[in-house]
């Protein structure tokens, strides 16, 4: 009796939406302009728990995607969060923002290791980022929680434990709330600034 050939099989794959905003310039300068001002008049201390020095209002204003000069930035956002549902086949009409923060790593700044907790899509919006300069965001497999390291001959899909993502401005990159990322060190002499969302599909 002949045997099946053995297969290897891609359980439960992660799924990553990147979209480039069609006028990207005229979004990023009016988003300098709202960036300027929450700077003068708002707090910017990360969460105590990320051990960080970034500008960030995750803590203490949370709720941009409420702001009227965010409005363009807010529909681009809740439009790609539709897509994502459709490619993921969600039978979920309903789309929202629940949380929308700046974050800005000046040089020298990174972020810790987290993932959004009561959330379903997760996103970031590229003000002014370039590929490959300054931090990178870096995006944990679950299998970089393994206990025991086994040597790999080369690093491929199925053993790889983290991606970096080198963002331009005008990207917005989409995933699954609950991965883990972080940001590494910005070298660089330049600011990265971004807008970050968590959203509901129901």
């Amino acid at each position: 009796m002949r045997l099946p050939a053995p297969e290897t099989l891609l359980l439960f794959p992660t799924v990553l939406h990147v979209t480039r905003y069609r006028e990207e310039q005229d979004l990023n300068f009016a988003l300098k302009n709202t960036i300027d001002s929450l700077r003068r008049t708002t707090l910017g201390t990360p969460p105590v728990e990320f051990g960080c020095t970034m500008f960030s209002t995750m803590v203490t204003e949370s709720s941009l995607h409420k702001r009227d000069d965010l409005s363009d930035l807010v529909k681009f956002v809740l439009n790609e969060v539709s897509s994502f549902a459709d490619v993921m086949d969600y039978d979920a009409p309903n789309v929202a923002i629940s949380k929308c923060w700046l974050n800005i790593l000046g040089p020298g700044d990174s972020c810790d290791l987290h993932n959004d907790i009561n959330g379903c899509v997760s996103g970031v919006y590229f003000v002014n980022s370039k590929a490959t300069e300054g931090a990178r965001l870096q995006i944990h497999a679950p299998l970089g929680n393994e206990m025991i390291v086994i040597k790999k001959s080369k690093v491929s899909d199925l053993n790889v434990t983290e991606i970096f993502f080198d963002g331009e401005p005008g990207d917005l990159l989409l995933f699954p709330s609950h991965l883990m990322r972080s940001w590494t060190l910005n070298k660089s002499i330049r600011e990265q600034q971004m807008f970050l969302f968590t959203a509901t599909i129901s």
